[in-house]
């Protein structure tokens, strides 16, 4: 094989995992070594958005486009609205990160991008190093980091999946209130589980309305379109609205078994492999403390690293909180009402981006219905994964 082939690490997947670690590396400049980016897609498009509160270690700041400084929650006639302005609630447009960092790669010639790849194989070889056998020819390497979904991952005790579906939508009169983002109006129907809608207002006449399920299975596409579709009639009466961009989405929430991610320079990272917070699907903040801890034990000769496990406090909590939603789905607008009522909001923050303290941990429990929860416990207790 040509040297030209033979890379320190490659990349499977330049989604958001794969391009924020290559993207640390790239700014070592000489130090960087050698690595190759595998994407199967032949280009990029602005075909999702990554949401989060500012926090204590908020990263890519500069990538942030819409800030706001409340957010709501709503169940019925029941409306708790949250000045979060201290932690603005932010988002970042997929667009806005592709360019960046595919602009930040290209400064630095150890990093290669290869789009429009596909694996066909990966196989271990007889000399120690990996062997990528892709639609555009064959790479070698001492380290893969494979990025890209787990079929079938491996929960530790209960799960769900966040299935959503999501446009950006133009209208013609004034209807939202830029400042307030709806976190959470709760559907009435608990067909598919926990259900609600997810609004972003962007300015007074456009906005990202999704609908979302916190359901024991996939939802696909279809019938989240559907189900969108009558809550944009329900929001928007006689309005005449415009279709900008649309995104869909299924993401794990569960406690993932890690035990897999690594074997002999292979490391498995992303969304089915532990990036996401279990108990809320948030995963960009996740995935840029890993790109930034994993680019410094690289760059030091240190190995390759997947992502952290749970503590045993956190992932207790959050396997008994998704197990709550998912034998008791009504009780969930319930639950997420109490929370924003009845929490200060830099807690909430500071749950969301993985920095409780044990005092933020306790608050929130107690803040809930204790019953449902203490019905669930000798199940999430003795139930083996």
């Amino acid at each position: 094989m040509s040297t030209e082939n033979k890379f320190d690490l490659i990349i499977l997947g330049g989604g958001c995992a794969g391009l924020s670690l290559a993207q640390r590396l790239s700014q070592a400049g000489q130090q960087c070594p050698k690595v190759l980016v595998i994407e199967g897609r032949s280009c990029y498009q602005n075909d999702r958005t990554w949401c989060f509160f500012a926090g204590g270690t908020t990263q890519a700041q500069d990538l942030v486009r819409y800030r706001w400084p409340a957010v709501a929650v709503t169940h019925g006639q029941v409306r708790v609205e949250v000045d979060c302005q201290n932690n603005p609630y932010q988002m970042i447009e997929a667009e806005t990160f592709y360019t960046k960092a595919l602009e930040q790669l290209v400064e630095n010639q150890q990093v290669t991008l290869k789009l429009g790849c596909e694996v066909l194989t990966l196989e271990r070889q007889v000399t120690s190093t990996w062997c990528v056998n892709t639609s555009l020819g064959v790479f070698e390497a001492s380290s893969v980091i494979d990025t890209r979904p787990v079929a079938n991952p491996i929960f530790l005790g209960p799960q769900l999946w966040q299935s959503f579906y999501g446009q950006v939508v133009q209208v013609e009169q004034d209807c939202f209130d830029p400042t307030c983002v709806e976190f959470m109006r709760f559907d009435p129907d608990t067909e598919y589980g926990v259900s609600f809608t997810y609004l972003l207002p962007f300015n007074k006449r456009q906005a990202l309305i999704e609908t979302t399920v916190f359901c024991s299975q996939p939802v696909d596409q279809v019938t989240l379109t559907a189900r969108l579709q009558s809550v944009i009639g329900r929001l928007l009466p006689g309005q005449s609205v415009s279709l900008q961009r649309q995104e869909y989405a299924v993401l794990p929430m569960g406690v993932i078994d890690s035990a897999r991610s690594e074997c002999n320079g292979l490391v498995r990272v992303g969304l089915t492999a532990g990036a996401a917070r279990p108990s809320s699907g948030y995963a960009f903040q996740r995935i840029q403390h890993w790109a930034t801890l994993c680019a410094q034990s690289i760059l030091v000769g240190g190995p390759v690293l997947a992502h952290a496990k749970e503590p045993w406090l956190a992932r207790s909590m959050d396997s008994l909180f998704l197990r709550v939603l998912r034998q008791h789905p009504e009780q969930g607008p319930t639950i997420f009402m109490a929370m924003f009522k009845n929490m200060r909001i830099a807690r909430i923050v500071r749950f969301m981006n993985d920095e409780a303290t044990w005092l933020d941990r306790f608050l929130l429990v107690k803040s809930m219905p204790l019953w449902v929860f203490l019905t669930q416990v000798p199940f999430a207790l003795f139930r083996r994964p």
